[in-house]
């Protein structure tokens, strides 16, 4: 019994090991068809956003959204929110040091449909807000500088969890990934540092100064990061450039590594399609590398001229647009605000745009 056991077990490892490439040539014609019916980068969504009064809000930055809202920080570096429909609710915060205020927010989420946060990082705290139907009201603040050492690169909110990434790597075992737990921020629970968080995927081995070009997604019960360098000595790894990572990870939401894809070392983001088969990564906006999930090779490789999807976007106007990556579930969402000036009415025209090959509707279908 235990010989036929052991010669079905060969038998799948043997056929999954002859599928593989099979797999690639079927999902490398998906990919092909799926890129005649649309371009990689699409817009999916064009919302005016409401000027307020005087305030100074057509050059907008750092944008995100979920299904009810919008949100922005201006140039000057001040917080505005939006309904969906682009109608104004309010502003959250203000310049300063006290509660509710900040210095430098460089990063915006939002936890459920009425809770809005953002991270000040010179003062290393998150700030809460609850929004309203006309105003944005201070919530909490919360000193993070025990959890974090630095500022994260990006926060996604995923489930009951909100994940911190940390891109930056300093000293041994400094944590790849944080997550809290959403109730620290809903229900106002002590950020007790021993109870509220995790750290997933602590740097192995790794001393030193460490800076990546962030990318990171949650995507269901997977994790998707980039890692910095692998086992390289100290004295070496200030001599490489940030961008030399060839590494990107999919670990689970517990902190468990899965798979590590080589990629290549000259990267800025990666994208994960909305199927979950396909691993996008893209070099400069223009050379963009498809690779299967499933089985980690390469399996395709287009040109796509990003410079000139967004003239396009942006014909109407002698202005260039901010681009802002939404980090969030399928890493997908592309925000080019269109600065409008002189309008009462209208301070930018938010263009929402997505990195899809439209698998998951095939999926649907079969």
């Amino acid at each position: 019994m235990p010989k036929t056991y052991f010669f079905l077990f060969s038998l799948v490892i043997l056929f999954s090991a002859c599928r593989s490439p099979h797999d690639d040539e079927v999902l490398k014609k998906r990919i092909v068809e799926a890129l005649k019916r649309k371009p990689l980068i699409t817009e999916v969504e064009t919302t005016p956003l409401e000027q307020y009064q005087d305030k100074d809000m057509s050059y907008l930055k750092w944008m995100t959204m979920n299904d009810t809202h919008i949100a922005g920080v201006a140039h000057n570096g001040l917080v505005h929110l939006w309904k969906r429909d682009g109608s104004y609710i309010g502003q959250a915060g203000t310049w300063g040091k006290g509660p509710g205020e900040y210095v430098q927010t460089t990063i915006l989420f939002f936890i459920g449909h009425e809770l809005f946060g953002l991270w000040d990082n010179a003062r290393r705290v998150i700030n809460t807000y609850r929004i309203e139907e006309d105003a944005v009201v201070f919530d909490d603040q919360y000193d993070m500088s025990a959890i974090i050492r630095y500022a994260p690169g990006s926060i996604s909110v995923q489930d009951e969890y909100l994940y911190l990434y940390n891109d930056t790597g300093y000293f041994e075992n400094t944590p790849r990934v944080i997550r809290i737990h959403n109730s620290v921020f809903l229900d106002g629970a002590a950020l007790a540092i021993d109870k509220t968080y995790f750290k997933l995927f602590p740097l192995s081995g790794v001393k030193g100064l460490i800076t990546s070009i962030l990318t990171f997604c949650v995507f269901d019960d997977y994790v998707y990061f980039r890692d910095p360098y692998d086992n390289i000595p100290p004295a070496s790894q200030l001599k490489l450039p940030s961008s030399s990572s060839p590494y990107v990870y999919q670990g689970t939401t517990d902190g468990k590594i899965l798979k590590k894809y080589k990629v290549g070392k000259e990267m800025s983001y990666f994208f994960i399609d909305n199927s979950q088969s396909v691993l996008i990564v893209t070099g400069g906006l223009d050379d963009y590398d498809f690779y299967s999930l499933s089985s980690g090779n390469a399996i395709h490789q287009v040109n796509f001229d990003f410079d000139a999807f967004c003239k396009h976007l942006l014909k109407k106007s002698l202005l260039s647009g901010s681009m802002s990556f939404n980090i969030g579930t399928g890493n997908t969402m592309i925000f080019i605000t269109e600065p409008v000036l002189n309008d009462k009415k209208t301070c930018a025209i938010l263009h929402i745009c997505e990195v899809d090959l439209g698998l998951g509707e095939e999926n649907e279908e079969e």
